[in-house]
């Protein structure tokens, strides 16, 4: 059972390919040339993981995406999260709505993250109230994953989001394990860290 990460030198897909490993999934990676892959070098002694070189010659258990679809891929299951407007929804697809993700290897500074080049203050509401840390969303996306759940659509809301209090069948109210303040810490702390890195990206 082997799952392909489409973009997987993005730091969401970074997350998605260390949660399935975790789990003990086979992956396999495809690489957006235009970025930097330094992440992929914490895959490289993990021997279910390898970047994919041959991809549309085999057959995946689930593809997952970035906005975009992966075309011409055999593949049981396709996983978009969060998809561009105007997609036209095909057989096979899934959709999967997340919040506003922050965590470790994210485009940010001490002061907040930048997504889409906006600049969102770790101070801000709307930080504050939908974001949700990367790792609780990855650990609930591949548990559903791993139900029959294809041409489905879930959209996973912080339960701090009040502005989002739908109740629909496909929707998931997911609270932070931790509070917020510790999990932004161990981010920036993380960034500290490795500023060198991730001023490259």
């Amino acid at each position: 059972m082997t799952y392909l990460i489409n973009d997987c030198n993005h730091w969401i897909s970074y997350h998605l390919i260390e949660e399935l490993l975790n789990s003990g999934k086979k992956v396999e990676g495809l690489k957006n040339e235009e970025k930097d892959d330094h992440l992929l070098m914490f895959f490289g002694r993990n021997s279910n993981f390898t970047v994919a070189h041959d991809y549309k010659t085999k057959h995946y258990h689930a593809v997952i995406s970035l906005q975009y679809p992966l075309t011409n891929v055999k593949t049981e299951k396709t996983h978009i999260v969060n998809p561009i407007n105007g997609h036209n929804k095909v057989e096979g697809e899934s959709y999967i709505h997340a919040p506003l993700l922050f965590g470790e290897w994210m485009p940010m500074d001490e002061k907040g993250m930048y997504i889409n080049n906006k600049f969102i203050p770790f101070n801000s509401e709307s930080f504050l109230t939908k974001s949700i840390y990367i790792k609780d969303f990855t650990k609930v996306f591949v548990q559903w994953m791993q139900k029959e759940n294809k041409n489905q659509e879930l959209q996973i809301i912080s339960k701090n989001d009040k502005s989002k209090r739908v109740k629909l069948e496909n929707s998931l109210y997911l609270s932070d394990n931790e509070p917020i303040e510790k999990q932004l810490s161990q981010v920036i702390e993380h960034y500290t860290m490795y500023r060198k890195i991730y001023e490259r990206k």
